[in-house]
């Protein structure tokens, strides 16, 4: 299954000497990197250049949390999509793996995911946060059939499936 990795990034250069190494480790290489840079200072498009990845610089205006995801999956070619963001650092080299592999259990699969652990560093909330939501190692979500879900269903807030306004994810 063709694999594309898309990580959203904004001067993250103090990340990149421990993510750089863990991404070069993992058992399962993607078929193609990403980087959607959202303007950064610092010399971060250069080391994911220099590291192989594709990099589109944005404004930093226009980096939205839920909507840059989604037009970054609409420019790579993969069947399953890896997204990560500047701080996750895969702890095992097995992580893109076992993703993959707990993707593919089950054809109505349609995310896997697992736990991010605070980085060296964390803040006292941000490590309660990562430990109180990231409990479960690998979560399966799996679709409604579609013979259950209406053409065009509207979400609670008015707006249709899939569709994506400022301020959504955040």
């Amino acid at each position: 299954m063709r694999t594309s990795l898309i990580i959203p990034t904004r001067n993250a250069s103090s990340h990149l000497a421990r993510l750089l190494p863990a991404l070069k480790m993992q058992t399962l290489q993607p078929d193609e990197m990403l980087v959607v840079d959202s303007a950064s200072s610092d010399d971060t498009v250069a080391r994911f250049r220099e590291f192989g990845a594709r990099v589109e610089v944005i404004d930093a205006r226009d980096f939205n949390h839920g909507g840059t995801r989604r037009w970054a999956s609409e420019q790579v070619s993969g069947e399953a999509l890896i997204v990560m963001t500047q701080d996750a650092i895969p702890a095992d080299p097995e992580t893109f793996a076992n993703l993959l592999d707990e993707l593919q259990q089950d054809p109505l699969n349609g995310v896997a995911y697992g736990r991010q652990l605070p980085h060296p560093g964390a803040g006292v909330l941000g490590a309660q946060v990562v430990a109180a939501l990231g409990t479960e190692a690998e979560m399966r979500y799996r679709p409604a059939p579609a013979a259950d879900r209406a053409e065009g269903q509207q979400r609670e807030d008015g707006k249709e499936e899939g569709e994506v306004g400022k301020g959504d994810a955040e």
